[in-house]
């Protein structure tokens, strides 16, 4: 297993390379091969996807190629990354390697150089790809049926998953893991908050650096304390530090408001100007032909966002010998809760020094103070929720993470 490097020595202190990242790891199917460095590692956490990927640029010398690199031996090898820098922040990345993409020979000097990129992914993804779930459950939870899908299924260790209800009678029909727990995620609820999601985030030295699979409600993570706080500053240097000094680390390098809001959007996802669900929904229940209509009246010009359909077993439930299915309390808020959650919703992005210590799901605040007005805060400070970040790391040490962030508001269904 070959290891590969790309280390910036410093002596700390102002102007100098003390904040810059070292990479440093090895590639399985490897052995042996010789000058392979690592130009750019970019790793993204999504409270939308249920999976981590990882992807790694790679120069490596073509001639000379003693032993012979052979490319395909990396295919579902492991790929070992260590990242750090001399403030004690350190990120440890270890994925299986599934895809080898973009390479390509680099015109440099006398040519002798190609470049390419590695894609790796936690395990678990590979094993939801090749893994089906046939079973059924009687009464039983969202968070029971989600946790034995991750740790009888998927392997997952320690996952952390928030309970929930109400009990259901649920039956997975030849459908993999991850399509089990978005099911479950469509009909988990926080009390009476429809809104669970899956989702991944990289391990940390308290847990041995392994990933960890979440099912959590928006309203839990948005109720949650600001775990870090960035400031806005002028260009150029504060109090004499640099972007690679210690004090400046909680400095935003940029920041953006891409969306404050969208009244359209949310109205076509079900939210009226003031928040309210205003979704209507028609539920049959086959058992006893009856059925029922909620959300508004049944003619004339309806003021509803969307028309939702479901069958039910309420009232019936008991002679079925089973649960309510409880249709009616979720099924017309879900939309319109995880439309918040949008790419075109994000209300902050963020760029700022790399910082490992944070994650998506957990909440930042933003002060931006008015200069000439006493310390004023500015209209977009703020707590915000992380939705997706990506840590780009680059050869020569200079490193960033991007937020893309949602107001704390979502955890009351407000954009």
């Amino acid at each position: 297993m070959s290891s590969f490097t790309d280390f910036n020595s410093s002596n700390g202190g102002v102007g100098t390379d003390s904040g810059r990242v070292r990479i440093t790891g090895t590639i399985g199917g490897t052995d042996g091969f010789k000058q392979t460095t690592c130009k750019e590692v970019t790793t993204t956490e999504s409270l939308l996807t249920p999976g981590l990927q990882t992807s790694a640029t790679f120069q490596s010398q073509i001639y000379k190629n003693t032993p012979f690199k052979n490319w395909d031996a990396t295919k579902n090898q492991i790929m070992f990354i260590n990242m750090e820098d001399d403030f004690d922040n350190r990120m440890k990345v270890a994925q299986t390697v599934y895809r080898l993409d973009n390479r390509e020979f680099m015109p440099v000097n006398i040519g002798q150089t190609e470049e390419m990129t590695f894609h790796a992914c936690d395990v678990s993804l590979l094993k939801d790809a090749k893994t089906l779930v046939s079973k059924s459950w009687k009464c039983t939870t969202p968070d029971e049926i989600v946790r034995y899908v991750l740790e009888s299924c998927i392997g997952a260790s320690n996952p952390d998953i928030q309970n929930c209800s109400p009990a259901r009678d649920y039956i997975a029909e030849m459908i993999h893991p991850f399509q089990v727990i978005q099911q479950q995620a469509n009909l988990a609820l926080d009390g009476d908050d429809p809104s669970f999601i899956h989702y991944m985030t990289y391990g940390n030295e308290n847990n041995g650096w392994e990933a960890k699979h979440h099912f959590r409600s928006l309203k839990s993570l948005a109720s949650q304390g600001s775990k870090y706080t960035y400031y806005h500053s002028e260009v150029g240097y504060r109090e004499n530090m640099g972007y690679n000094d210690k004090g400046s680390r909680r400095a935003a390098i940029h920041f953006t408001f891409p969306c404050d809001y969208d009244l359209l959007s949310d109205l076509l996802n079900g939210l009226d100007e003031n928040g309210n669900n205003i979704n209507a929904g028609s539920f049959l229940n086959p058992s006893d032909a009856t059925g029922s209509f909620l959300g508004g009246t049944m003619s004339g010009c309806i003021q509803n966002g969307n028309h939702k359909q479901s069958l039910t077993n309420k009232g019936t439930a008991q002679q079925q010998n089973g649960c309510e299915t409880d249709v009616e309390k979720h099924l017309l808020r879900r939309q319109a809760r995880m439309g918040l959650l949008e790419k075109d919703k994000v209300a902050l992005r963020l760029i700022a020094p790399w910082n490992p210590l944070l994650h998506a799901g957990d909440v930042i605040t933003l002060e931006w103070k008015d200069k000439d007005a006493g310390g004023t805060q500015l209209y977009g400070s703020g707590d915000y929720l992380i939705a997706s970040m990506t840590h780009r790391v680059q050869m020569g040490g200079y490193s960033t993470t991007t937020f893309d962030c949602v107001s704390t508001t979502v955890g009351r269904g407000i954009v």
